[in-house]
């Protein structure tokens, strides 16, 4: 996989197999809502960004189906999208952090409302760029759904998911942190294929050590 380059050349991630497949346990605070009988709307491009490969690996593993209408192509347009949400009876959207607010005008243009013409939907989960408290709110009122959030890297993979209660916990037990000069530093304990030492990941971070409600032991 392939990093966007969002701020430098994009870089390359490699994962065996056997690394996306541990990666499910990791992030499962993020796929509360893919077990069996879950419907699963990978909206995520299905080229270089590594989250559709982990949708994919994760229903297989925990039972979900998955509808694979990877976002900029020619053959999933918004409208389309939509409708498949609807007609499907998706429970589970998984995008980058603007496609909800993409779909939820569209539907509005087809004469639906979003918050009301979808009951089905339980759950949206994002990641690829960054996703603040009232951009999650907005989201949960648009869509009447839990949002729920993967903070990563394509290089390293996930760092930290957000639990019920909205916080971002740190993957404690499947990486060593340090935050250096504000920046988020890592060593990968569990990668097969591209282990990392002290990876700077160039984004800066404050760790609040607070406990949280959710039971989850890892850092906020």
């Amino acid at each position: 996989h392939q990093s966007f380059g969002t701020t430098g050349k994009p870089s390359c991630g490699w994962y065996s197999l056997d690394d996306l497949e541990a990666e499910v346990p990791i992030i499962s605070n993020w796929l509360v809502e893919f077990g069996p009988g879950a419907v699963i709307l990978n909206r995520y491009p299905y080229s270089f960004p590594v989250p559709n490969a982990l949708v994919e690996t994760a229903a297989r593993l925990l039972g979900g189906c998955v509808i694979p209408v990877g976002a900029a192509n020619f053959n999933v347009s918004f409208v389309r999208t939509v409708q498949l949400l609807r007609d499907q009876q998706v429970t589970v959207v998984a995008s980058l952090p603007w496609e909800p607010f993409f779909l939820a005008e569209t539907a509005r243009l087809l004469g639906l409302d979003p918050a009301r013409d979808f009951p089905h939907l339980e759950g949206w989960i994002v990641a690829g760029s960054l996703v603040p408290p009232r951009m999650r709110a907005l989201i949960e009122e648009l869509w009447g759904c839990k949002v729920r959030i993967l903070y990563g890297s394509t290089e390293a993979g996930p760092l930290a998911s957000s639990c019920a209660e909205g916080l971002m916990h740190l993957h404690d037990d499947d990486f060593v942190f340090e935050v250096l000069d504000e920046e988020l530093v890592l060593t990968t304990l569990r990668r097969e294929a591209q282990p990392m030492v002290r990876y700077a990941t160039g984004d800066a971070v404050r760790l609040t050590g607070d406990s949280c409600s959710c039971g989850h032991h890892g850092r906020v």
